[in-house]
């Protein structure tokens, strides 16, 4: 609860953390939607050939309420509570104040490939000055000094790194795993629930050894290796105190996700749930900066003291 109260604070004293992603939701809601339609309307086609048609209908149905709403601009923000906030970017609105949102289409798998990889470089870029920008104002309330903070394009390089890694995971693990749990769906239903709750639960426990990433590469100026390190030592040292933080931010994310999305996005209302969001998720962001910061002196001064205790078992009485 300190963390939190802290990081509150530190969102308190630095109104201007939330611009960024105020005008990122902005964007996402009243901007041009770029949309995949055209492209699952196309694949629907395909798919018809090759499904029963009870089957089909079902995907249809699914895939095609995903087309009307899909908006790959959301590639601009990372997940939540992971660096640039946005409540659109996983509440996609296909209408605004203004009437219906533009549509720029993707139509075929290459078009979709380059966006996917220019969204994912822009919003590393755009991920890097929010967290450049959260690192200066959480250093700026601290007493004791920290390492140098790393440029914008440093934290940019590095977040690079992290993309990459992903997508390699996404592409060389997290694909063929789904494929077997296809497959596995064709012998059994129940083996492919059990293997898919494990997996889910996998994913989720990867992500949790992996939340000190960006703390460890903006605060004490770590290169993508040495956070990845970093971040699985701190999590294995204190898994539960971490595993409560982030289950606390996880509830505070959701349940006013829940209240920012009431007013509908047809509504100018909407603008108070972007800010208040912005808000909330800057403030949450720099408790897990302050709980990360808490737990890196706690180690050193544990080091402090064991070798002082080891230098003053070596003086020998005289």
């Amino acid at each position: 609860m300190a963390s939190l109260a802290v990081g509150f604070e530190c969102a308190a004293r630095h109104l201007s953390l939330v611009l960024l992603p105020l005008l990122l939701d902005l964007f996402l809601w009243l901007g041009p939607r770029l949309s995949l339609a055209t492209l699952i309307e196309r694949l629907l086609a395909l798919w018809q050939t090759m499904l029963p048609a009870d089957s089909f209908a079902l995907l249809a149905e699914t895939m095609q309420d995903v087309g009307a709403r899909s908006n790959l601009f959301s590639l601009l923000s990372p997940a939540p509570l992971l660096g640039l906030p946005s409540l659109h970017a996983l509440h996609l609105a296909a209408a605004t104040p203004w009437g219906p949102r533009v549509a720029i289409e993707v139509s075929s798998p290459l078009p979709l490939i380059g966006w996917i990889a220019v969204l994912l470089v822009a919003g590393s870029g755009l991920n890097a000055l929010y967290l450049a920008q959260v690192g200066r104002a959480f250093r700026a309330e601290q007493d004791e000094p920290l390492p140098s903070q790393p440029s914008t394009a440093t934290i940019w390089r590095r977040l690079l790194a992290l993309t990459a890694f992903l997508v390699a995971v996404i592409l060389f693990v997290l694909f063929p795993l789904l494929s077997l749990v296809g497959f596995l769906s064709l012998l059994s239903t129940m083996l492919a629930f059990l293997v898919e709750s494990f997996l889910l639960f996998s994913f989720l426990f990867a992500l949790l050894r992996l939340i000190y990433l960006f703390p460890a590469i903006v605060l004490m100026n770590a290169t993508f290796l040495q956070a990845l390190r970093e971040s699985l030592t701190l999590t294995q040292l204190y898994l539960n105190q971490t595993a409560m933080l982030v289950t606390t931010m996880a509830i505070i994310e959701m349940g006013l996700n829940f209240v920012w999305t009431l007013p509908p996005a047809t509504s100018w209302v909407r603008l108070v749930s972007l800010a208040g969001h912005a808000f909330i998720d800057t403030a949450l962001l720099a408790s897990l900066f302050y709980f990360y910061h808490q737990r890196l002196a706690y180690l050193a001064s544990l080091k402090r003291h064991y070798q002082a205790q080891a230098i003053h078992s070596q003086v020998k009485p005289s």
